[in-house]
């Protein structure tokens, strides 16, 4: 019978191999599961795409991971109630790594590979720490030690995660100005990602927040982008896929939740002197 307790163990001391230095901080680290579990999520977002590793450890790493997903609630587009602005569009706001679509889409640093501070509570880390380190290597493979331009999209395999692709985009990084050109760089971001998912016959598509907060752009700015372009894509009958924007924080709902209304249904639940348009 399989033990994750004692999967977790070997896998932290196959990672702490490539780390020796930190081999005496990892031996006084609480033994409580849970503990060890979270320093196992460290230290794989830590390693290096230039350190391979055995087979034992994609093995063991695989069967952790897929207990794990198998012990997750997971939610599809069904559970979901459409927006009122296109029945093909939905908001979603909860685990990244705990809902089923055909692709999920990441904005991911222009290496692509993946947030490595440890323990980081972004998309990209989480989604990086719940496929495997599978995902690092077959990104680092592509990209050669190069960086994409912003505006890329570029598809890979989801392995460990609920989706059937992760599809990586680079956002613009801008200051407080945002000029024309990365608005225009975000939009292709969100048509890349949709032209790869008709292209790979995707029936339904998770987007993350691409763009906002570390990048520059605001939350509000951003959505807007990535509504417009969503829907105007949308418009062509053609383009018969479910869209499920994901919202990390419940604060952010309302954002969508505006942008996504007709405007004739929205409520006036905001103070009458504040256009949250206009931001």
């Amino acid at each position: 019978m399989f033990q994750k307790e004692q999967a977790v163990s070997r896998l932290i001391e196959i990672l702490v191999e490539y780390i020796p230095n930190l081999k005496g901080q990892i031996e006084d680290f609480s033994k409580d599961y849970f503990a060890q579990r979270a320093l196992l999520r460290g230290l794989m977002n830590m390693h290096s795409e230039k350190n391979p590793l055995p087979d034992e450890f994609f093995a063991l790493q695989d069967e952790l991971l897929q207990q794990e997903l198998s012990e997750k609630q997971l939610t599809d587009v069904s559970s979901l109630k459409p927006c009122l602005i296109n029945k093909n569009v939905y908001v979603y706001t909860g685990d990244i790594t705990a809902f089923k679509a055909d692709a999920v889409v990441n904005s991911a640093e222009p290496n692509l590979l993946g947030c490595k501070q440890a323990g980081h509570n972004c998309p990209d880390n989480a989604l990086h720490s719940a496929a495997g380190l599978q995902l690092r290597f077959e990104c680092a493979s592509l990209m050669r030690g190069q960086e994409a331009p912003a505006g890329c999209a570029i598809a890979t395999g989801a392995y460990n995660l609920p989706y059937g692709i992760v599809i990586h985009v680079v956002g613009p990084k801008v200051t407080f100005e945002v000029p024309q050109d990365d608005i225009a760089s975000l939009e292709k971001c969100y048509k890349g990602a949709l032209t790869i998912a008709k292209e790979r016959g995707c029936k339904s598509i998770v987007f993350t927040p691409i763009a906002a907060g570390t990048l520059g752009f605001s939350m509000q700015k951003a959505a807007k982008v990535a509504v417009d372009t969503v829907l105007s894509f949308l418009k062509d009958p053609a383009n018969d896929l479910k869209v499920i924007f994901f919202v990390p924080q419940e604060r952010d709902c309302i954002i969508y939740d505006n942008l996504l209304t007709p405007h004739e249904e929205k409520k006036g639940d905001l103070h009458p002197f504040f256009n949250i348009n206009l931001f």
